[in-house]
């Protein structure tokens, strides 16, 4: 499953932990967005792992996970230097 995960977190220590997390898994193709090729099983894991060390603090962030169907995924348009996730970097 695609998706792309974007905050904006104006703490520099928890930004550095939370990208920490993110890079794990996906591909930052922005300063603060991500874009994700995983599986279910992956998914929860990456939410459980911000969950369990309290980096997702609505207080001091905010934070949106955009789920991206294949067929959306084929009409993205990228402009610039941008790295692509294919079905070769999908994460199991």
């Amino acid at each position: 499953m695609r998706f792309i995960v974007c905050y904006d977190v104006t703490d520099d220590s928890l930004r550095s932990k939370i990208v920490k997390v993110l890079e794990s898994y996906g591909e930052r193709i922005q300063y603060s967005v991500f874009e994700f090729n995983l599986n279910p099983a992956k998914i929860k894991e990456m939410k459980h792992k911000l969950i369990k060390r309290k980096l997702l603090d609505k207080k001091r962030m905010s934070f949106s996970i955009y789920p991206i169907c294949e067929e959306c995924y084929k009409k993205v348009e990228r402009y610039g230097e941008n790295k692509i996730l294919d079905e070769k970097n999908i994460v199991f």
